[in-house]
């Protein structure tokens, strides 16, 4: 059988614990960090699978000042529309409607990223690191404002197999799925571009994007867009602050050919 190559996921951040819980046998930690020196502190979840470090228990509380390695994973979850309102500090004006049952059985499909910690070490002085070398396949690419977007597949050996390996085949793994951000499009005076199924290497730092959500968005995203013509004067205004991870590149390298690049770039 062929052997597995696997990309590269590697993180490295240091900051603040500021909330613990558990969910299971796994511990959650929400932790504040710095996404570079100019800009004001983000957050982020860590999860100890196992609530173990190499086998090991961790002691842990709020207040410590921490350095993690790990790997980043997307986190699929679902949220309920009563959550959205809680998070929009707005009431649910729909209870006493008609079509209140309607409204109560709505849920949004959403995806968080999350380090999944492999090594953790209490700090005096925090180092203030944050850095991550990423590599995976472009599923697609976009520009947003003047900055260029990519979504990549990562095949690390953290991912799961969603099919044993048969027949000498390799087995199917579900792969991470990070976004990675290159500012003005440009590295090292270079202007960058990426085409789907081009293999990347990137190394940068964690950032998070804080955006509004507002809920005709939530009700187009849920397929009830027949319900924004239901909404109270104002009721258009109602939105949530959500945040987006992203992997700000401070290095790239297209894992491509140059005969690749010129066929795509005639399509």
């Amino acid at each position: 059988m062929m052997e597995e190559k696997f990309d590269l996921n590697r993180v490295q951040v240091s900051g603040i614990v500021q909330r613990i819980w558990d969910y299971g046998e796994d511990i959650f930690v929400r932790l504040e960090f710095y996404p570079d020196e100019d800009r004001p502190p983000r957050y982020i979840t860590l999860k100890i699978t196992g609530g173990m470090i190499d086998g090991e228990f961790v002691t842990l509380q709020p207040g410590e000042l921490v350095q993690v390695e790990g790997h980043l994973a997307d986190a699929p979850y679902t949220e309920s529309i009563r959550e959205f309102f809680n998070d929009a500090k707005a009431q649910p004006f729909y209870e006493d409607t008609e079509l209140a049952a309607e409204w109560n059985g709505i849920e949004i499909k959403r995806v968080g990223t999350q380090i999944v910690v492999t090594t953790l070490a209490a700090v005096t002085a925090n180092p203030n690191l944050n850095n991550v070398m990423i590599q995976g396949i472009v599923t697609r690419s976009w520009v947003g404002g003047a900055d260029l977007f990519a979504r990549l597949a990562v095949y690390d050996e953290n991912t799961e197999i969603i099919k044993a390996s048969n027949n000498g085949k390799l087995p199917k793994r579900k792969p991470h799925y990070i976004t990675i951000r290159i500012l003005k499009g440009e590295l090292d005076g270079k202007k960058i571009t990426m085409q789907k199924r081009n293999r990347v290497r990137v190394s940068g730092h964690l950032h998070i994007h804080f955006y509004r959500q507002s809920l005709p968005a939530i009700l187009e995203r849920a397929n009830k867009k027949k319900l924004v013509e239901t909404l109270p004067p104002k009721g258009d205004g109602i939105y949530a602050l959500r945040d987006s991870l992203y992997v700000v590149g401070n290095s790239i390298v297209v894992l491509a050919s140059r005969s690749n690049r010129r066929k795509a770039e005639k399509v």
